[in-house]
């Protein structure tokens, strides 16, 4: 729940009717969460069945005791086999300068990416979001300042958001693509809704009906609490005395809505002037309406708490549809193949309950009463042969045509070819390929649809990087220890924070600059020693987020190793041990190098301690040479 400490509602708002104006804010956000669920109507009837169909609750894998209903889960193996590739490794978030200026500025922020990414676990977060964009029709991330974090200093939190809380307009692209406005739909604590929102605390109930157990049982997600940009405290909550039912939940919708969606207006005046010199628009950055949908209170109307403007939201999807918001996953495509894989392994099953435990032909001239026939393994069953010779015998079935084991086949090599999920990319070998070029060939080969995969999570990724730097730059205003881990050009430690660059009338200039104060290690390539405080140049604060990519593919690894040691084979070589060690990604390269560049240093010591003293040991033979010759030259002169 968003809610600005030096915003806060107006305090008219009590225990009666709302004004007429927070009516209408409360109809348009209802009115849009019924265009948003109809507009989503068309992807998300088959949502709860994909899900299921990744558990494998489609069957109930019951092969005896009746007829049989199992079958072998391609949607989970496709799943699993995906993300691992494209998680392999952790995403590289650089930011990149718009000024030549800000290449300083960059590299702080650069760093401090890295740091939020590692703090907030965010490898775990993404395979949850990934997890729904392979299985439904898309991932949602949510990107935003958390004030309870980092012992109320506040932080960066990009929680997973499940796509069933998601409502947005039916031509809506993308977030920032034909979306006017998006509404967020969570569930909240009632204690913690009438303690944030005292002025209405006691109209806030839990809800009695119309909304889904579904819900009502969600953990919440996203609870962040924002501060004045300008306030460098940590927040304060206001007071609030526990009340009975606090601990029931109520459904909340959060309106983000942009500034081209918005028609309201506000007057502008001269310095003491009565009359309108004109009009500007009261939400230049848009804004946030937040209501209770049951009892259609409003909560709070106020700016959009972010100076971007944007919504904080990005989109991730596995198969983009053209102009469509969400995509495709890989469930969709892979249901008809499941179930008919489902019910050929449940008729195989059932043959072989069949062949294995076969009926009983009893003739009535047996003296076999059926009823002790109870099909038990190792069952005796005395009788007494007929005038015949007749007894009870077992009808044994034919065996199980084979086309049925064809058929299965198909239906697996059918499904691989829609994944684009192949034997080789699973680490498989395939029957009959055994040349190791061959292999190295076919994985390149088998991981084309890999590769576009990917393409869309760097192309997400960079969205969030752009938010996460954007939240950095508005709320990083109180200096905080930031540790770096995995680069030797940055030191273990630094502070950092960044701070307004004011004018000479003492106002913002609209510019911002990264102070920073290094804690351990200098950095070689700036001179900064440990600790001295060093600010940056004046910066619009614009930076270009570019995801490392190609990382998570392991024939992209595999070639590159190969390639680098190609390279430094060569003579001379082209590349030095470092650049192999970045290459293959080896642990701890960063320790490794660092005794590389100790071992040099030593050996250039030893090298340079070797040719002095060679020095040394050459200016002493030439003079005893001189000296030698001075006596010489001494005992001719004394001859003669």
């Amino acid at each position: 729940m968003y809610l600005d400490t030096n915003a806060q509602p107006e305090p008219t708002r009590g225990a009666e009717d709302q004004q007429p104006e927070e009516k209408a804010e409360v109809k348009f956000v209802l009115d849009r969460w019924e265009e948003g669920k109809e507009a989503r109507k068309e992807y998300d009837k088959d949502w709860e069945k994909f899900r299921e169909y990744y558990k494998g609750r489609t069957y109930k894998n019951r092969i005896a005791g009746g007829k049989a209903e199992a079958g072998f889960n391609i949607i989970r193996s496709t799943i699993q086999s995906t993300i691992p590739i494209l998680t392999d490794s952790r995403p590289g978030f650089t930011a990149l300068p718009k000024d030549p200026t800000d290449y300083a500025f960059a590299k702080n922020v650069s760093a401090v990416v890295e740091h939020v990414w590692e703090n907030r676990t965010m490898d775990h977060t993404l395979v949850e979001i990934l997890m729904d964009a392979l299985n439904l029709s898309g991932g949602i991330a949510k990107v935003t300042w958390n004030a309870d974090l980092e012992d109320g200093l506040g932080d960066v939190d990009i929680p997973c958001i499940d796509p069933f809380d998601i409502f947005i307009p039916k031509n809506a692209v993308d977030f920032d693509k034909n979306c006017p406005w998006v509404i967020h739909r969570t569930t909240k604590k009632v204690g913690y809704l009438r303690a944030k929102f005292p002025d209405v605390a006691d109209r806030i109930h839990a809800d009695t009906g119309g909304s889904s157990d579904k819900q009502k049982n969600k953990a919440t997600d996203g609870d962040v609490q924002l501060v004045s940009p300008v306030d460098t405290k940590s927040r304060v909550a206001p007071p609030y005395t526990p009340q009975p039912g606090d601990d029931q939940l109520v459904e909340v919708l959060e309106c983000w809505i942009d500034a081209e969606g918005l028609d309201e207006y506000e007057a502008m005046f001269e310095n003491g002037g009565e009359h309108p010199i004109g009009y500007k628009k009261k939400y230049p950055n848009g804004k946030l309406v937040t209501v209770i949908p049951q009892s259609r209170l409003l909560l709070q109307c106020v700016p959009n708490p972010y100076k971007d403007g944007k919504k904080p939201f990005v989109r991730f999807v596995d198969t983009i549809l053209p102009r469509q918001f969400w995509g495709e996953g890989e469930t969709e495509p892979l249901v008809t193949a499941q179930q008919m894989i489902n019910k050929v392994v449940s008729t195989i099953m059932d043959y072989m309950n069949l062949t294995g435990n076969p009926v009983w032909m009893n003739p009535t001239t047996s003296g076999v009463d059926s009823t002790q026939i109870t099909n038990a393994i190792g069952q005796v069953i005395p009788y007494t042969p007929g005038p015949n010779g007749e007894r009870p015998e077992r009808d044994i079935p034919p065996p199980l045509p084979s086309y049925y084991f064809e058929f299965l086949q198909n239906l697996l090599r059918m499904a691989d070819t829609i994944s684009g999920i192949q034997e080789v990319t699973q680490g498989r070998r395939p029957a009959g390929v055994t040349a190791a070029q061959a292999i190295d060939t076919l994985q390149e080969a088998a991981q084309t649809r890999i590769r576009l995969k990917e393409r869309n999570m760097n192309g997400s990724l960079a969205q969030m990087g752009s938010l996460m730097v954007s939240r950095i730059l508005q709320f990083y205003t109180t200096p905080r220890a930031i540790k770096i881990t995995g680069n030797t050009e940055w030191p273990e430690f630094f502070q950092f924070h960044v701070q307004d660059v004011m004018g000479e009338n003492g106002e913002p200039t609209g510019q911002v600059q990264s102070v920073t104060t290094p804690y351990t290690m200098t950095d070689e390539k700036t001179g900064y020693q440990p600790g001295q405080t060093v600010a940056t140049a004046p910066s619009r604060g614009l930076f270009d987020i570019k995801i490392q990519s190609g990382t998570a593919m392991p024939t992209a690894k595999a070639e590159r190793g190969n390639l680098a040691m190609a390279l430094y084979n060569m003579q001379p070589p082209v590349i030095d041990q470092e650049a192999v060690l970045d290459a293959v990604d080896f642990p701890d390269k960063d320790q490794v190098k660092q005794r590389m560049d100790m071992r040099a240093q030593q050996e250039a010591q030893a090298q340079q301690q070797a040719q002095q003293q060679a020095a040394q040991a050459e200016a002493i033979g030439k003079q005893s040479d001189r000296q030698h010759e001075m006596a010489l030259n001494q005992q001719k002169q004394g001859g003669l």
